[in-house]
Formats: structure tokens, C-alpha cells, sequence
């Protein structure tokens, strides 16, 4: 009787030691979900992008500035009436931001019509945009009700020819910034989405 009693502990046990092993291996062997996961992707006329944090990534400043470049290359082959408008609270030269100067100064010298609202831009952001002719609103409060608070939009307009792309981020510029999860949402022809942007953009500009 105690014999059997062992031999069914024993099996029990050694059951118990390879479910545990199974797990182990299952842990190790299938990648995180922000592995798996993380990145871009691209369907029909939306594009979503996330950054879950683990390490710095500047993908989503990476995402704007092809779309930037683009624009700049069309405008340099003939395309008229391209431009480009942006909003965005905290802009540093690192995590790709003097990067991202450098190509918007590239688009407007392509013949781009590029116009910003700021809250607050590092020097050497500051120093890159004005290289070329583009105009820029600063303003570290809310720009539309002063008093209410910093102006926190993070929003990239691009009219490229007939397509027009909303490109709406969680993420400031910065390294900072690019050591957290973050999202972009891309969102190509949408006239009634784009316009409505835009006039937002005017009133903010404008500081109405």
C-alpha cells in the first residue's frame, strides 16, 4: 500500500516538474506581444504605428519625415500647391527632431509650404528652421484661450498633389519621449477629417 502511494506521489511529482518545464520553455520560447507587435502597419487609407518603450526609438519621427521628403521630392519635380502644417507642443534636436527641421527646411526651399505652431523648440531646432522661409507661431500657452493651459496638440498636416494625410501622434520630439510608449494614427483622404484640422490649425495660428 505505501509502496503504491510512493509510486503515484512520484508520478504526480514528475508531472507537476514537466508542466513546469513546459511553461518555462513557452515563456522563452514565444516572443512578448510588444514584440510582436510593435511598429507600423498600413492598411487601405489608415496607418497605425506603436512604440511600446522598451528601448529609444524614433520610428514615428522616421514615419513623418518620408512622408516630409516626399512631399519636398514632388514639389522639386513641378507639383504645385503642396504644403504642410504642424502643431506640436515640445520640439528637441534629439530623437530625430534637428533631423526632422532639416527636412522641412529641404521641402520649403523645394517649393513646400511649410507653416508652424510651437510651444517651445530647442535652440538648434529653432536655428535649422531658419534656414529657410517658413513661419512659425510660438506659443507656450493654448495659442486659441490663453491662460487655459499649454498648447499640448502633437498634429501633422500634408497636402502632397490630391492626397491629403492627417497624421495625429501621442509623442512630443525628443529622446525623452522616444524612451516611452507612444502611437501614431496616419489617415490618408479624408477631405472632411483634413479640413476640419486645418481650420483648427488657422485658429491656433492665428491665436484666435
Amino acid at each position: 500500500m505505501i509502496s503504491n502511494w510512493r509510486a503515484r506521489e512520484g508520478r504526480s511529482l514528475g508531472s507537476a516538474l514537466l508542466l513546469t518545464l513546459s511553461l518555462l520553455l513557452a515563456v522563452v520560447c514565444v516572443p512578448s506581444a510588444s514584440a510582436a507587435t510593435a511598429g507600423c502597419q498600413e492598411d487601405g487609407n489608415y496607418e497605425t504605428c506603436f512604440i511600446y518603450g522598451e528601448t529609444e526609438s524614433t520610428l514615428l519621427v522616421s514615419r513623418i519625415r518620408g512622408k516630409v521628403d516626399a512631399t519636398a521630392r514632388a514639389s522639386a519635380a513641378g507639383e504645385s500647391g503642396n504644403y504642410i502644417r504642424i502643431a506640436l507642443y515640445d520640439w528637441k534636436a534629439d530623437g530625430g527632431g534637428l533631423a526632422l527641421a532639416s527636412s522641412l527646411v529641404n521641402a520649403a526651399d523645394s517649393g513646400v509650404s511649410v507653416r508652424l505652431v510651437i510651444g517651445t523648440a530647442a535652440a538648434a531646432v529653432k536655428t535649422e528652421l531658419a534656414k529657410a522661409d517658413i513661419g512659425i507661431t510660438y506659443c507656450a500657452d493654448a495659442c486659441a484661450t490663453p491662460g487655459s493651459g499649454a498648447m499640448h496638440n502633437k498634429f501633422f498636416l500634408i497636402r502632397k498633389g490630391d492626397t491629403k494625410l492627417v497624421m495625429q501622434s501621442s509623442s512630443n520630439i525628443g529622446s525623452t519621449q522616444a524612451r516611452h510608449a507612444q502611437n501614431m494614427l496616419v489617415v490618408r483622404d479624408d477631405a472632411a477629417l483634413f479640413s476640419a484640422y486645418v481650420n483648427y490649425w488657422r485658429r491656433l495660428n492665428a491665436k484666435s
